[in-house]
């Protein structure tokens, strides 16, 4: 996997961009993940938009990201469903919402 330094990352984040279909988007249903792609408006840079929502056992568990190269999460919103454990082991409570940054 590709590492981007954070100031590559706060530039890809900070680039205007647009859907390459633009439609209506709607909230997926329940346990799936729909994906859109993205393009800056300068057509350089290519991205993935991803919404998901959670199974049935968790409904109301809402997460959107921007990947860029597929697989590198620069952006992601959470709904926090549960409580949620960040990688530095802090925690977020149970029906937070929060946003995850590269």
């Amino acid at each position: 996997m590709v590492e981007l330094s954070q100031q590559e990352a706060d530039l890809l984040i900070a680039i205007e961009k647009v859907l390459t279909n633009p439609k209506k988007l709607k909230l997926p249903q329940s346990g799936r993940k729909d994906v859109h792609e993205l393009l800056s408006v300068d057509g350089r840079e290519e991205y993935k938009f991803s919404a998901y929502r959670g199974s049935a056992k968790a409904p109301n568990k809402i997460s959107y990201s921007i990947l860029y190269q597929h697989s590198i999460t620069l952006l992601k919103v959470d709904n926090s469903h549960g409580l949620h454990i960040n990688p530095d082991d802090t925690t977020i409570p149970p029906f937070t919402p929060h946003i995850h940054l590269y």
